[in-house]
């Protein structure tokens, strides 16, 4: 007799912001919908994110990360040398609809020399993806990574 078992899975890829400034940034971003991971965001340190560790950890209080879920909106502060994770999405549904499973429709960055405004698809094309080895199901697989110098 013979078993097989079939196990589905997906695979989800991360979008990050890294702040590489010795600033503060304020951080606003609208999304398509709120989900129940948006209540618990997370951050690391440069120096981790760069060593390849996949130890994310929720915001500190000082972060002051708010969620307006009537009108989908976050924002937070990201202390230099942070890197926060800004949206995980199923890469099925990205290789099928882009712009809509990013979820972000509008991300704001304000720092001391300014801001960055992205809508819609801008928003996808300005993240870079990279390699990273978070597990070794996840071998070199990309994160959509934007860097703030």
């Amino acid at each position: 007799c013979l078993l097989f078992v079939v196990l589905g899975c997906n695979t989800y890829r991360d979008f990050v912001i890294v702040n590489n400034s010795n600033e503060i940034l304020d951080v606003e971003y609208d999304l398509l919908y709120i989900t129940v991971g948006d209540s618990s965001p997370n951050i690391m340190s440069v120096q981790d994110f760069d060593a390849g560790k996949n130890e994310w950890s929720e915001t500190a209080q000082s972060n002051n990360y708010t969620v307006d879920k009537k009108n989908k909106k976050i924002s937070l502060k990201l202390y230099p040398k942070q890197v926060f994770r800004i949206n995980t999405v199923d890469i099925e549904k990205l290789e099928r609809n882009r712009d809509e499973t990013v979820r972000i429709k509008y991300l704001k960055i304000t720092g001391e020399n300014g801001e960055i405004k992205l809508q819609g698809n801008q928003v996808f094309n300005n993240f870079k993806p990279e390699t990273r080895n978070w597990s070794l199901l996840e071998k070199n697989h990309p994160t959509f990574v934007y860097y703030y110098q």
